[in-house]
């Protein structure tokens, strides 16, 4: 929901607010009042025990799960409500990042949190400065940021008697993002911490060192400190604004290359193109070929500490999932929260070859706020894949760029995961005990269904077959 320079968001988060406020389509409510009544009456999963008495830990080998889309036509199964993530009558405290928020429909959710701490994105031009303010009962942060830059991850630090819950979503504190649009949140619990130290896990340090960067309260800091992260199953891809030099802490496409090499998934010789991304977004940039074969080189956990060159002329293995006109106008929503510039589209320097339709695999005609890249191996040893999910689009605002001198340059906050696409079992044995030894293809195959809930676009995204992209003047 940003773009590429950061300018533009006053209007993005007006066309926003409008999409919020829009009338939704009758079935829809209808469908919404019917599930929420379902949900009122139901129990937990298995047992029938009551919604008051679930397990403490609900997530405790965290999960990705994309957002409730309450509409008639969906596939499958639905996903997670905001009420259910949240669990407001038993929240004790809450810290929380957006880019925009809907006020009166969150403090309706949060009505029994004592305590709320929420970071905002903010303007200077309208008389706002950074730092942490009274707003009734709630605290509202305004993190450091300079000029055309965007706050734009989204964050929730749930703690609960006994438990913190993290969730990173790809959503804002809006309801439209928590029952339209199609979005997808990872969400874990973590118990508290015994004497043991999390001095040694990356997902703690490096989650902490997000918080801290944002100058939140200390309290909110201590508060995370309380608990224990050994068990956590995602590793952290954050942003901060700044230029950073090659020694400093790595963020962006710097901070997705770690994650990648932490989960063991590089794939070294990028000539060979044995990496292949599909990359669902909700606002394009200014993107081009140079910085695309960039963004190839950090996400096959490569460290290039110069530019590529600008005379590249084909883009690497890349594919961009994002709707076509055609599909925005037959969808529920309509693009009120879908972003890409007509002038940047027709900029000679915009690979316009690397673009695919995004069609929700859930419900065909509802449009998706989710930022996703679907990243597959062909390898026959480690991860078969893996997926990124969180706050990036695909712009250069958002993941940074490389400058001559080496340093690296993000212009937004934003903040995300990976999670490994783990290799099935062998398929079988050869006669003599042998494991058959299967082409990537069937691996792939054969992988790709166990994470299906969780992509939220039909994979291989089809071809734009002369169509053009939903597009903003």
């Amino acid at each position: 929901m940003t773009t590429d320079d950061g300018s533009g968001k006053d209007a993005m988060a007006r066309a926003i607010a409008a999409s919020v406020s829009a009338p939704v389509p009758s079935r829809a409510e209808m469908e919404r009042e019917r599930l929420a009544r379902k949900r009122a009456l139901q129990v937990d999963g298995g047992g029938g025990e009551p919604r008051a008495k679930r397990p403490t830990l609900r997530f405790a080998t965290g999960e990705s799960i994309l957002t409730e889309v309450p509409l008639e036509e969906y596939r499958g199964g639905n996903g997670i409500a905001f009420d259910d993530l949240v669990d407001a009558p038993r929240l004790k405290r809450a810290f929380l990042t957006t880019y925009i928020i809907d006020e009166e429909w969150l403090r309706e959710k949060l009505a029994s949190v004592p305590d709320v701490c929420i970071a905002l994105h903010w303007q200077a031009a309208d008389g706002d400065r950074a730092g942490v303010r009274r707003r009734d009962q709630w605290r509202i942060l305004h993190p450091p940021k300079p000029a055309f830059s965007c706050m734009h991850a989204k964050l929730m630090l749930l703690s609960y008697d006994g438990f913190l819950r993290v969730v990173i979503s790809s959503g804002n504190l809006v309801p439209v993002d928590y029952g339209g649009y199609e979005n997808i949140v990872f969400v874990q619990d973590f118990p508290l911490r015994p004497s043991s130290s999390n001095a040694n896990n990356a997902f703690y340090n490096d989650l902490r060192s997000f918080i801290v960067a944002l100058n939140a309260p200390s309290d909110v800091v201590s508060e995370f400190d309380r608990y224990e992260f050994a068990g956590a199953k995602a590793r952290i891809v954050a942003s901060r604004p700044g230029t950073h030099a090659r020694t400093d802490p790595d963020y962006g496409l710097r901070a997705l290359s770690r994650a990648v090499k932490a989960i063991g998934a590089t794939a070294p010789d990028v000539s060979q193109r044995l990496l292949k991304l599909e990359c669902s977004t909700s606002s394009l940039g200014a993107l081009t070929t140079h910085w695309m074969h960039d963004f190839y080189k950090f996400a096959s956990g490569l460290s290039p500490t110069t530019p590529s060159a600008k005379g590249a002329v084909n883009p690497p293995p890349i594919a961009v999932v994002f709707p076509t006109a055609d599909t925005v106008a037959s969808s529920i929503q309509q693009g009120g929260s879908l972003f890409f510039t007509r002038a940047k589209y027709q900029s000679p320097s915009f690979p316009r070859g690397i673009l695919r339709d995004s069609i929700s695999s859930r419900c065909p005609h509802s449009l998706m706020h989710a930022k996703v890249i679907l990243a597959r191996r062909d390898s026959d040893e480690g991860p078969v894949g893996w997926i990124y999910h969180g706050s990036h689009n695909m712009s250069s605002a958002a993941w940074g760029h490389l400058l001559s001198n080496g340093s690296f340059k993000v212009t937004n906050w934003e903040l995300g995961v990976v999670v490994p696409m783990e290799r099935p079992a062998a398929s079988g044995t050869r006669l003599d005990g042998v494991p058959v030894q299967e082409d990537v293809d069937s691996v792939w195959k054969r992988t790709l269904p166990r994470y299906a809930s969780i992509i939220p676009f039909v994979s291989p995204a089809p071809l734009y077959g002369g169509k053009m992209p939903f597009l903003r003047s």
